[in-house]
């Protein structure tokens, strides 16, 4: 067998099986195996630049043509006092600076090793003092990275407060603008996640109670989908297994150890906070923020 064909017999992801609907008085029908494939970074480049041309044309066309929630915001812009205004802004980049918050501690001599560790180790297959100490090692660092992200908004809060009015009104476009081009990003890598990721899979079924999808006959390199743009015609119910499987390869469960932390202790919706961590690799340099430390 060829180094190659090893490799790919290897490669990351996990099948998915979906059982198609049966019609009434038909036999049931074959389940459909896919493939869902932890994508490489070539791909995730694909994903990501397809979502920054998403999220600069979208924002060209507000600035150019406008919309109603724009109004809205040259409305409020003129309106609301400082202080709401500052809020504002903070509250749309909660999800940002916790990214930032979590590249900084990676970055720390001081949580470099602990965080290699949890995203390692399965807290499951732990016992004894092994266990112990790793839920003591995971609440010292959830606490340290949510005291970090606070301190990152409290920073920015601060300096938005010392802005002059004109400053923070163009901050307070930019913030708005920013939340509709990364709405727009995100959907657009989305699509394009859904359509790398999921592969023809040629799998045997399980010969036996406790065995596994036999893929020696598989390579998992066809995509599924013959386009981007099939991706917007998957059953929602389809979709969100696929993303899920997705999410089983693709996000260390440290991470999302964390982000549960931030969601419960923040009174900001979950799913911003998801979407965020599952985007890391975003547009650069499109950040209104002040410096902060």
């Amino acid at each position: 067998m060829s180094l190659a064909r090893l490799t790919q017999l290897f490669a990351e992801g996990t099948e998915l099986v979906l059982d198609p609907p049966q019609v009434p008085g038909s036999p049931k029908p074959e389940p459909i195996v896919i493939w869902i494939a932890k994508l490489n970074a070539f791909e995730e480049e694909q994903a990501n630049q397809a979502g920054r041309v998403a999220r600069a044309r979208l924002i060209n066309a507000i600035r150019e043509i406008g919309s109603p929630e724009w109004e809205v915001v040259q409305a409020q812009k003129r309106d609301i006092v400082d202080i709401v205004m500052v809020q504002s802004i903070v509250a749309s980049r909660e999800s940002e600076l916790f990214i930032k918050a979590m590249t900084e501690m990676r970055g720390d001599e001081r949580w470099r090793e602990q965080l290699e560790i949890l995203d390692q180790s399965e807290e499951s297959e732990l016992k004894g003092i092994e266990l112990e100490a790793h839920k003591k090692m995971r609440a010292e660092t959830t606490a340290a990275l949510l005291d970090l992200h606070k301190q990152k908004m409290d920073d920015l809060a601060h300096d938005l407060g010392e802005m002059s009015r004109p400053d923070l009104e163009e901050h307070f476009e930019a913030s708005f603008l920013n939340e509709q081009g990364m709405a727009a990003f995100g959907s657009e890598r989305a699509r394009h996640h859904l359509f790398l990721c999921m592969r023809i899979c040629q799998a045997s079924p399980p010969a036996g109670d406790n065995a596994r999808w036999d893929h020696s006959k598989c390579d998992h390199q066809q995509m599924f989908l013959a386009s981007v743009n099939e991706a917007d015609q998957l059953p929602q119910s389809v979709r969100e297994k696929v993303e899920d499987a997705y999410a089983s390869v693709a996000v260390s469960p440290s991470v999302a150890r964390f982000t549960d932390a931030l969601a419960s202790s923040s009174e900001s919706p979950e799913p911003s906070v998801k979407e965020a961590v599952s985007t890391p690799s975003g547009p650069e340099g499109t950040s209104p923020e002040p410096a902060t430390t």
